[in-house]
């Protein structure tokens, strides 16, 4: 058997489409017209955990401050977990087929779990999935785009699958791509092939200079 794990923004759902249409307004509410970002800027941290990505953009609208930082944040959960996010094309085809092969799929995503699991859930992708794993699923994880988060995830999955024969990662960023990438060269029990799609953070050509075995438009181009 083989396990999929699935990175979840810009992969499973269309969520940069989310930070495009709220951090400037957010930004302008509260500190006025001149504190802006570009939306380079906002597709450039967009595979960054939350707080990373708040704390992003408050440093480059010269207005950081932990307290802000925690405000945004908080705000920004909230938000993202209130949504219905579009899915990503090709998703639920292709999530179905592996479910129909009996192959496992997880979830790993620089999110915490419960967020990944309610975002999920509003969207109908939660059944397709095994198990959810956010930087908050063991202890001392550095996020993404550190291996950690996959090398947590790749060791439970051994644990659980002894006998598969592959492990596929999907991202769509270079902070993500770094991660998964890093975490296959250390990881050697198992084949792991890193698989890029150019529906998130990154565009294809940045994605293919990235280093991924294979980069595809969307997922509708997959051959599972």
């Amino acid at each position: 058997m083989k396990v999929y794990f699935w990175d979840m923004d810009g992969v499973l759902i269309d969520s940069l489409q989310l930070d495009l249409d709220v951090v400037n307004p957010w930004l302008k509410k509260r500190f006025g017209c001149k504190a802006q970002v570009s939306k380079e800027f906002i597709a450039s941290k967009f595979a960054l955990a939350i707080p990373e990505f708040c704390k992003a953009i408050l440093k480059k609208v010269g207005e950081y401050d932990d307290q802000v930082c925690t405000e945004m944040v908080k705000e920004y959960d909230q938000l993202r977990e209130e949504t219905v996010f579009t899915l990503c094309p090709g998703v639920r085809g292709c999530l179905e087929g592996i479910q129909a092969k009996g192959d496992a799929q997880w979830v790993v995503s620089n999110n915490m779990e419960k967020s990944i699991i309610a975002i999920l859930e509003k969207v109908g992708l939660k059944e397709f999935f095994d198990r959810f794993l956010g930087y908050d699923s063991a202890a001392k994880i550095v996020k993404k785009p550190a291996p950690d988060i996959y090398l947590n995830a790749f060791n439970k999955a051994i644990e659980n699958y002894p006998k598969a024969e592959k492990f596929l990662v999907f991202e769509d960023s270079e902070i993500g791509l770094q991660a998964a990438l890093k975490a296959q060269k250390i990881f050697k029990k198992v084949p792991v092939q890193v698989i890029a799609v150019a529906t998130g953070g990154d565009l294809f050509g940045r994605l293919k200079a990235g280093g991924a075995d294979l980069v595809l438009p969307n997922l509708k181009f997959f051959n599972f």
